[in-house]
């Protein structure tokens, strides 16, 4: 259907491009905390692209803001590739920050950016898993997803 596709830009370039923006309005001073990315080669329908985008400043924003506090260096890691069998795409950030206080409830705590995460990932038909050991780790298994593919 046309307009339904991301215009020749793959998800690995719109993933680093939403990655790197919230080091600059987050003033992140050169060189302290590094980005690593890997992400799979493959092309996404516009609506997919433009959730997995909300949620990726979503959680880059709050690893930015409550992570890194009290270190002087550290590494965010963006992964997104499909698993073995293609049926699903897991989007992964973590960090090796702070992590979250012991005993916090994230779906009891009424934050606002765990909701805009979860209401995202509602949309996209994803299963949500946080993780917190030596830093923190947001897992999403997103079930429907549309390859784009152009001729």
């Amino acid at each position: 259907m046309p307009g339904k596709e991301y215009p020749k830009n793959r998800n690995g370039r719109l993933c680093l491009q939403t990655g790197k923006k919230p080091f600059y309005i987050y003033n992140v001073k050169k060189n302290s905390i590094r980005l690593k990315t890997r992400i799979e080669k493959i092309t996404l329908d516009a609506d997919t692209m433009m959730l997995t985008g909300l949620v990726l400043n979503e959680l880059i924003s709050n690893s930015l803001k409550h992570a890194f506090c009290n270190k002087e260096s550290g590494l965010l890691m963006i992964t997104m590739q499909q698993n073995e069998n293609g049926e699903e795409l897991v989007l992964e950030v973590k960090d090796n920050g702070v992590g979250f206080p012991s005993g916090l409830y994230l779906d009891r705590s009424g934050r606002l950016g765990y909701k805009l995460i979860k209401a995202f990932a509602h949309k996209l038909k994803a299963e949500v898993v946080v993780l917190n050991n030596n830093g923190t780790c947001v897992r999403l298994y997103i079930k429907k997803y549309q390859v784009c593919s152009y001729s």
